[in-house]
Order: C-alpha cells, then sequence, then structure tokens
C-alpha cells in the first residue's frame, strides 16, 4: 500500500489546505480557481506537477512550509512562501533546470535538496528581503547549483540574521548574475 495520491482534476476555492500525513500528493491540474488561502505543507511532500498547481500568479497569497516538502517538476506561479520554525524543504531531482520565483520570508530553515540548476527570483532582487533564517544548501549534489537572479537590480538579502549554508558540499553554489547588495553581515 502506498500513500501517495495524484490529483489532475482543478481545485477551487479561497480556503487553501493543509498538507498532512507522510506520503506525496501531486497536483497536475492548472488550478486557476485555487485562489486567495495559501497552501500549508506540514508533513510529507506536495508535488508542483504544472506551473499553476499551487494557483494563479494573478493573485498574492502566502504559502506555508511548516515541516514538509515542496518537490518541483514544473517551475510554480510565484506566490510568497513563509519558512516558519518547523522549517522546509525544496525538492529539484528530475533532471531539468528549474525556477522557483517566489519571495521566501521567515525564521526557519529551508534546506534545498538538488541535483540541477535551481534559480531564485528570477529577475526579483527582493526573493529574500524579508528571510530571517537558514538557508541550507548542503544537500545539493553533483550539478545541483543554486542561483539567485535579480534581474537588473540588485539581491536584497535583507535581515542581517539571515544565513547562507553551503556546507561542505563543493556543487553548492549561490551566484547571482548582476550585483550582491546587504548588510555587513553578509558573507559569501
Amino acid at each position: 500500500a502506498t500513500n501517495d495520491a495524484w490529483i489532475a482534476s482543478l481545485l477551487a476555492g479561497g480556503q487553501g489546505f493543509i498538507k498532512t500525513g507522510s506520503g506525496n500528493l501531486v497536483l497536475s491540474g492548472n488550478n486557476t480557481g485555487l485562489t486567495n488561502g495559501g497552501i500549508i505543507v506540514q508533513q510529507g511532500m506536495l508535488v508542483s506537477g504544472v506551473a499553476g498547481a499551487f494557483g494563479p500568479t494573478t493573485f498574492n497569497k502566502t504559502n506555508q512550509f511548516d515541516g514538509g516538502i515542496v518537490r518541483l517538476l514544473a517551475t510554480p506561479n510565484n506566490h510568497t512562501w513563509l519558512v516558519t520554525a518547523n522549517g522546509g524543504t525544496i525538492i529539484l531531482t528530475n533532471g531539468a533546470a528549474l525556477n522557483f520565483n517566489s519571495q521566501i520570508a521567515g525564521p526557519g530553515t529551508l534546506s534545498i535538496v538538488a541535483s540541477n540548476m535551481l534559480t531564485f527570483g528570477n529577475n526579483t532582487g527582493n526573493v529574500f528581503s524579508n528571510f530571517s533564517g537558514t538557508l541550507d544548501l548542503s544537500g545539493s549534489g553533483t550539478g545541483g547549483n543554486i542561483r539567485v537572479d535579480p534581474g537588473n537590480t540588485h539581491v536584497n538579502i535583507g535581515n542581517a540574521s539571515a544565513t547562507f549554508d553551503l556546507g561542505a558540499n563543493n556543487n553548492a553554489i549561490l551566484f547571482t548574475r548582476y550585483n550582491l547588495a546587504g548588510g555587513t553581515n553578509t558573507f559569501f
């Protein structure tokens, strides 16, 4: 028996939902009706099967990493992701480079497990401007580079207490296309 579910049907509503349980939930529908309510990932793995899996980009909503995992099979639409004290993980191991264009906020630890290029920001320098936690890149393997793409602006690290932990893995690389601007406590 497995605890996995695959939902290709379209989800709708303004209430959002909480992902609990140890299994995997794959959303493969373009959920244009999943609007104002946030998604809270507490347990198991929530998989973005298509760009619109977590809702349309036209709605400014906040989703949460609250102990669970988000796996990327497609670049999800832009929403703010709050990383709570329970933390969370992004997994990108599907063989393709993808973007996570959302703003990352909150005090928790966000771990990255990537074997491909994962780009944060996609032409916005504010991806980490409200982030005060730890971005843990030690789970990135061979070929798993991490890029912050500010477009034509500076990267705003925002809170001086934010930490970027590259770990001991030489393949986990944090870099930017343009300039890097931040507080005096920002080290690379």
